[in-house]
């Protein structure tokens, strides 16, 4: 079952190398994204909850 699914993986690769380097970029990409909102929805959520305890 491994064996295949890296067999048709390879294919896949070979057969739709720009798909693929464009896959990888995209994941790049969403690693560079996912920390920035993260750092903005803790920031957030840390501002409202200063603001809740300052009324």
């Amino acid at each position: 079952m491994l064996r295949f699914l890296v067999m048709s993986l390879c294919g896949f690769v070979l057969n739709n190398g720009v798909l693929v380097i464009a896959l990888w970029g995209g994941l790049a990409g969403m690693w560079a994204i996912i920390p920035a909102v993260l750092v903005a929805a803790t920031s957030s959520y840390l501002l409202s909850r200063v603001w809740v305890f300052s009324k």
